[in-house]
């Protein structure tokens, strides 16, 4: 894969949708453009697309969502319908929502190509608790770390996908993605380590808000979002579910969300 593309991918996430690694510093070759396409369905919600293109190393970072493509989803209930091109640059469903246990094909129409994706909508793995971990640094710092607690559900395969909020800022640079693993059943901690040179290498404080959105996804979302977390050390692909030959993923989700005020009086469970 061409260095290029794995920049494009990492600072479009950066731009525009969350989540994702520093960007890659490197001398980067020329290559041809790509189809890139980004779509999610959460539960209850209205389904959203855009579709875009990478570009060369060096050119601007704005990446305008391509206005003449033909987007449309289905569902296992066989509603179909064809997305609309809205001002941002997205295309968006008027009809279908997001629920749970159905399946979504997405189809993609854009330059005389065909891409397709499709991606299940699972249950809700709520989230239990939020605290601050303080972890104690080899110098001496303590570095004040949020940490979910959940229980997960057994005997089931479970895939997810975190986004942090500190003081309405959502983290971008830190990818969180993870699944059941070896824990299926368990009660489970999550440690969410961060990026601070987002928050101006400050560590938590009193008074900060910190929100976290936990996203149930399935196995496709997950490949995506789990390898595009180490996406600077391969330097190859990450797992698209996209068919077709675009970059990009399609995720349809159902979420949880927590929200605490530090208050570093509290003693929090180790």
């Amino acid at each position: 894969m061409n260095k290029n593309i794995i920049l494009y991918i990492i600072g479009l996430l950066v731009l525009t949708f969350p989540a994702c690694e520093k960007v890659i510093d490197a001398n980067l070759n020329e290559s041809d453009p790509k189809i890139v396409i980004q779509g999610e369905i959460a539960q209850d919600s209205l389904c959203w697309v855009k579709v875009s293109k990478s570009k060369k190393f060096g050119d601007d970072n704005q990446f305008p969502g391509i206005e003449n493509a033909v987007v449309s989803i289905k569902n296992t209930s066989g509603q179909e319908e064809i997305l609309s091109f809205n001002d941002l640059g997205i295309y968006v469903s008027k009809v279908i929502r997001g629920q749970l246990g159905e399946k979504y094909e997405l189809t993609v129409l854009v330059e005389d190509q065909t891409f397709t994706a499709s991606s299940t909508l699972p249950e809700k793995v709520k989230i239990d608790s939020i605290n601050i971990y303080n972890l104690i640094t080899p110098g001496g710092d303590t570095l004040r770390i949020p940490r979910i607690f959940y229980i997960d559900p057994l005997g089931i395969s479970n895939y997810n996908r975190k986004l942090l909020f500190i003081n309405g800022m959502q983290i971008k640079k830190t990818i969180f993605a993870d699944d059941d693993s070896f824990r299926d059943g368990n009660l489970i901690k999550d440690l969410l380590f961060y990026d601070t040179e987002e928050t101006n290498d400050e560590s938590l404080k009193d008074g900060d808000l910190v929100r976290v959105e936990m996203q149930s996804i399935d196995k496709g979302a997950f490949d995506f979002f789990n390898t595009l977390k180490y996406i600077s050390q391969l330097l190859t692909n990450p797992t698209s579910n996209i068919r077709g030959g675009a970059l990009g993923y399609f995720s349809a989700y159902s979420q949880d969300t927590i929200s605490m005020e530090v208050n570093l009086e509290l003693k929090n469970e180790e």
